[in-house]
């Protein structure tokens, strides 16, 4: 397979996927951070939420709020843990070490790309209706983030196959050479 793509923007392959794997880790920090802090003051902003007795609940939504924040706070370490991977293999030249982010990324991006078009579809139903143009902004930011989500998983996708080709090259070599043995000579006696 032939690598798709050579460089991002002014970057070779190997230095892309070091500094997308670094923006990984620091977003995925940043969002661990950010779950664990709404883990720790959900009860007071829930307490301030329903301080009032007139509000009607069906059920108690906590639970409901607790297994989000669970489930976002797994992913976000999946999302870190592949980040890191995704550094080590770069670092190493592994590429089976770019799988896993990869895989989690391709994952993301075929739930990403149909709510990105769902979304723009309902932004631009209520340009028309006259409903605000606010949520069509949103869906065309959404809309661009998808872009350049999918470009930046192609460029690691294609530092993958170069890594694999890279690591291949010197074995097609040595076993061209095991044969070639230029020491011997034969002489007729």
């Amino acid at each position: 397979m032939a690598v798709v793509i050579k460089r991002l923007l002014c970057l070779d392959l190997p230095t892309a996927g070091l500094v997308i794997g670094y923006l990984g880790v620091f977003c995925g920090i940043w969002e661990l951070i950010e779950i664990l802090l709404g883990i720790v003051y959900f009860d007071d902003y829930y307490s301030a939420k329903y301080k009032d007795p007139t509000t009607v609940r069906v059920f108690d939504t906590r639970s409901i709020h607790y297994s989000l924040l669970f489930l976002m706070l797994v992913a976000s370490l999946l999302d870190l843990l592949t980040s890191i991977l995704l550094i080590r293999g770069t670092n190493k030249n592994v590429h089976k070490m770019l799988l896993p982010w990869l895989i989690l990324k391709g994952i993301a991006l075929t739930v990403l790309i149909p709510v990105t078009s769902l979304c723009v579809f309902v932004g631009a139903y209520a340009l028309f209706t006259g409903q605000g143009s606010l949520l069509l902004i949103n869906s065309i930011l959404l809309l661009i983030a998808a872009c350049v989500y999918s470009y930046l998983y192609m460029v690691i996708y294609s530092l993958y196959y170069h890594i694999r080709d890279e690591i291949q090259k010197p074995q097609q070599i040595d076993s061209e050479n095991l044969f070639s043995n230029s020491n011997v000579r034969y002489s007729k006696t």
